[in-house]
């Protein structure tokens, strides 16, 4: 066991051995804020008081992307469809060339 601050439901900081008792150390006031804790909880565990268990910090929510602005679908869907031409202007141009080979027998 160890002997840590708890303000807030979060444990700010663990109390080291030479510093106790903690309230012949820091005051009643300090000591009124200090719980027995098992070993393997740390800084920034949550602290529930009405049950007096410790559980280790949340994790962190993944940020959720922003929603696509109206411009910014715009602009997608133009780069997109500029796309489309492009590879539809060079598959053109390929089989104008394979015409121009087949009629002209090569000499392009």
């Amino acid at each position: 066991m160890k002997t840590v601050r708890v303000a807030g439901g979060i444990v700010q900081e663990i109390i080291p051995d030479y510093a106790k008792p903690v309230d012949q150390w820091y005051g009643e006031a300090f000591a009124a804020q200090c719980h027995e804790a098992p070993d393997e909880v740390e800084q920034g565990w949550r602290y529930d008081a009405d049950t007096g268990t410790f559980a280790p910090p949340a994790e962190p929510e993944s940020p959720t992307p922003a929603p696509l602005d109206a411009l910014t679908v715009t602009q997608l869907a133009v780069a997109e469809l500029a796309q489309t031409v492009e590879d539809n202007n060079t598959a053109t141009q390929l089989a104008i060339a394979e015409l121009a080979e087949a009629l002209l027998g090569g000499a392009t």
